[in-house]
């Protein structure tokens, strides 16, 4: 698991030493990031307390890993 965890780290840091897709991954994440933004604006309260509960999961840690059997 290690090695393909490294050799995808190696591929990505090959892939983003070339200014240009540098640059195109950072407008990606902007681009994203401002959509978000307009859609937590435009939804209702409601649905703006959704999405704010939503994405406070999405980056909360996980409350129980899938590794955890300990009865081997």
């Amino acid at each position: 698991m290690v090695h393909v965890y490294a050799t995808n780290r190696r591929w990505v840091a090959a892939r983003m030493a070339a200014p240009r897709a540098r640059a195109l991954m950072k407008g990606a994440i902007a681009v994203t990031m401002v959509v978000w933004i307009v859609i937590w604006l435009v939804a209702g309260e409601r649905q703006r307390a959704r999405l704010t509960e939503a994405m406070k999961s999405f980056w909360a840690p996980p409350t129980q890993s899938i590794e955890t059997d300990t009865s081997k």
